[in-house]
C-alpha cells in the first residue's frame, strides 16, 4: 500500500514540474543578462548601430522583483519562446501585461501601426494540434490579466509552446523618440473553465453607470446598485437582489467562465462558455450606453458551448457581451477595431 501510495505522488509531482511554464515569473535571468528558460532574439553583448537587448529585465513586476520587458528597437520585433512538456490539455493560458505604444503609433491619422501578440500552441511530435492567439494595438499603462483561450480539439499531445511577440516601431509623432514596451510577468497555464470571481482586466475606474437602483450580489459577495457598477468592479458573474446578511447569496449556478477571443476583435467575436445544467440561454451585444444591438436565445445541455457573433456592421468601439440564464449573469467587454 505505501508503495503504490509512493507511485502515485511521484506521478502527480512529476505530472506538475513537467507541466509548469519554465521561469513563468521571469524571475531569473543570466549575468548578460537574458532570460533563462526562453529563447529569445536579444543580443545584449553586441553594440552595432541600434541597440539589440531587446527583451530586458524590468523592475516593474507584477509579483516578485522581475518583469520581462519586450522593447522596440525600430529594426527587428522582439520575441520571447518557451517549450515544456505538458500531461494535461490545458483550457487557456492567464498572464499580466502591461503594453505602451509611443505617441502616435496606431493613431488613426498617423502612418505609424505596431502591435503585441501571444501565441500558446500545443504540439504533439512538433506538429500545431490546438492553439490560442491574442494581439493588440492597445496601450494599456497598468498591469491587467490576460486570459488567451486555447482550442479543445486534440486528443493526442505531448508540449506547448508560448511565444511572446513585442512591437518593432520606435515612433512619437515624428518628433519625440520612444519605444513600443510589452512588460509580462506571471504567466500561468490553467487546465479547467473556472476563472477568479474579479477580473482585474475588467475594473474601469472611470466609467461610468446609471443611478437607478436594482441590486444584484457579486459572487465576490458584494452587493452592488445595479449590474452596472458590477461589471465596472470587474466582477465576472452575479445573481439578481442583494447579498444575504453573511455577505452570501446563492446564485442558480447555471453558468461558469465567460472568455472572449480574439481581443481587440475586427470581423467576428468567438465566446466560449460552460453551463452546469440544461437550461435557456442568451447572448446579447450592447453599445456603451446599454442600447441591445443583437440577441440570440437558445435551449442548451449542460457542458461547454461556443458561439460567434458576425462583427462587420459594428463600428469601431468598446462594447458589452452578456450571457444569461435564470438569474445568472456574465457580462464581458470587449473592443472592435
Amino acid at each position: 500500500m505505501k508503495k503504490l501510495s509512493f507511485i502515485f505522488s511521484l506521478v502527480v509531482f512529476v505530472q506538475y514540474v513537467f507541466s509548469q511554464i519554465p521561469n513563468s515569473d521571469m524571475e531569473n535571468w543570466t549575468n548578460a543578462p537574458t532570460l533563462i528558460g526562453w529563447e529569445t532574439n536579444s543580443q545584449p553583448l553586441t553594440l552595432p548601430p541600434f541597440d539589440p537587448y531587446v527583451v530586458r529585465k524590468d523592475s516593474d513586476a507584477f509579483t516578485g522583483t522581475l518583469a520581462a520587458d519586450l522593447h522596440a528597437n525600430g529594426v527587428f520585433k522582439p520575441y520571447a519562446k518557451a517549450t515544456f512538456a505538458v500531461p494535461t490539455h490545458p483550457h487557456h493560458l492567464s498572464l499580466y501585461y502591461k503594453l505602451q505604444f509611443a505617441p502616435c503609433v496606431n493613431d488613426s491619422n498617423f502612418a505609424q501601426k505596431d502591435t503585441a501578440s501571444v501565441l500558446v500552441e500545443l504540439l504533439n511530435q512538433g506538429a500545431v494540434v490546438d492553439m490560442g492567439y491574442w494581439q493588440s494595438t492597445i496601450t494599456n499603462f497598468n498591469y491587467a490579466q490576460l486570459i488567451v483561450p486555447v482550442s479543445q480539439n486534440a486528443a493526442m499531445f505531448d508540449s506547448c509552446r508560448i511565444t511572446l511577440t513585442g512591437g518593432d516601431v520606435l515612433g512619437g509623432c515624428g518628433f519625440v523618440a520612444a519605444s513600443t514596451e510589452f512588460i509580462v510577468d506571471h504567466l500561468e497555464l490553467k487546465y479547467n473553465a473556472q476563472n477568479p470571481c474579479v477580473d482585474s482586466g475588467e475594473i474601469c475606474d472611470t466609467c461610468m453607470c446609471t443611478l437607478n437602483v436594482d441590486p444584484v450580489c457579486g459572487c465576490n459577495g458584494i452587493t452592488y446598485s445595479n449590474y452596472c457598477y458590477a461589471h465596472i468592479a470587474g466582477v465576472t458573474g452575479w445573481s439578481a437582489g442583494a447579498c444575504a446578511p453573511n455577505g452570501i447569496n446563492e446564485p442558480s449556478g447555471q453558468m461558469v467562465d465567460l472568455v472572449l477571443f480574439p481581443v481587440p476583435a475586427k470581423n467576428m467575436l468567438n465566446l466560449q462558455y460552460n453551463r452546469l445544467r440544461s437550461g435557456q440561454s442568451e447572448i446579447r451585444v450592447l453599445n456603451i450606453l446599454g442600447k441591445m444591438l443583437f440577441s440570440q436565445t437558445a435551449l442548451e445541455v449542460a457542458g461547454t458551448h461556443q458561439a460567434q457573433i458576425v462583427l462587420d456592421s459594428y463600428a469601431k468601439g468598446v462594447y458589452l457581451l452578456e450571457l444569461k440564464s435564470g438569474s445568472d449573469r456574465l457580462v464581458k467587454r470587449f473592443v472592435v477595431e
